[in-house]
C-alpha cells in the first residue's frame, strides 16, 4: 500500500524557494579578509524553531580593527529556565525590560548590511538568523560568512578541537568585561586575526 504524500502548502513552497535563494547567495569563505562583522548569539536552546534568541553581540571590523559594536539583549517573552541562565550568564531580571526580537532584528539587519559575517560554529548561528529573518523580516538571511572553526580545521589539521574556547586557549586571548555574546564576538575576531597572521606566514613560505 502506497503512503500518501503530504500536500505542500503555499507557505511550504514559499519557504523552500527562500531557502534555494539563500543557498545561491550565501557562501562559506576561507581566506584573508580585513572587513567583516564578527557575531555571537545567546539562545534559550539549540533548536531555531522552538527556542529563542536572547542576545546578539557583534563588532564591525574594518582593516582588521574594531570600529563599532552592536550589543542587544532580547526579551524572549517567557522566563528562562535554570539551564539557560547557567549556560548564558543571563538572567530573567536582565531580560525583563529588554526589547523583543521584532524590534532588535531590524536594527541588527541595518548594522550588518551586506557585510561578511564572522563566527565560530556558524551553522548554529545561521540557523537562528535564518529562522528569525524569515519570521520577522520576511526574507532569507543571505550574507556570506567565515566560520573560524572551519578555518582552524583547514589551517591546523594536527589539532583535534576548534571551538572558540579552544582557539582562545591556543592564542592566549584574555577575558573582556562585556556581556557574553559581544565578548565572544570580540574573541572570535581576535582569534581570526591570529589565524590571518598564520595564513600570511604560510603564503610567505610557499613563495620561497
Amino acid at each position: 500500500m502506497e503512503e500518501k504524500k503530504e500536500k505542500k502548502t503555499e507557505k511550504d513552497e514559499t519557504e523552500e524557494e527562500a531557502v534555494e535563494v539563500l543557498e545561491m547567495k550565501r557562501k562559506s569563505l576561507i581566506g584573508i579578509y580585513g572587513d567583516y562583522v564578527a557575531v555571537c548569539i545567546s539562545t534559550t536552546g539549540i533548536n531555531p524553531r522552538k527556542n529563542n534568541l536572547i542576545e546578539i553581540g557583534a563588532v564591525r571590523v574594518r582593516g582588521g580593527e574594531i570600529t563599532e559594536k552592536f550589543d542587544e539583549l532580547i526579551n524572549p517573552g517567557h522566563k528562562l529556565d535554570d539551564r539557560t541562565i547557567k549556560f548564558t550568564g543571563l538572567t530573567n531580571a536582565m531580560l525583563r525590560e529588554a526589547p523583543h526580537i521584532e524590534e532588535i532584528l531590524p536594527e541588527f539587519d541595518a548594522f550588518l548590511g551586506d557585510a561578511i559575517l564572522l563566527g565560530n560554529n556558524m551553522p548554529f548561528d545561521l540557523g537562528f538568523f535564518q529562522e528569525n529573518y524569515m519570521r520577522v523580516l520576511k526574507k532569507p538571511f543571505p550574507n556570506s560568512y567565515i566560520d573560524t572553526m572551519k578555518v582552524s580545521k583547514n589551517l591546523y589539521s594536527g589539532y583535534q578541537k576548534h571551538r572558540l574556547e579552544d582557539l582562545k586557549l591556543r592564542y592566549m586571548i584574555p577575558e573582556h568585561e562585556e556581556y557574553p555574546a559581544v565578548q565572544d564576538a570580540i574573541d572570535t575576531h581576535l582569534c581570526y586575526q591570529c589565524m590571518v597572521e598564520d595564513m600570511k606566514e604560510n603564503e610567505k613560505e610557499k613563495e620561497k
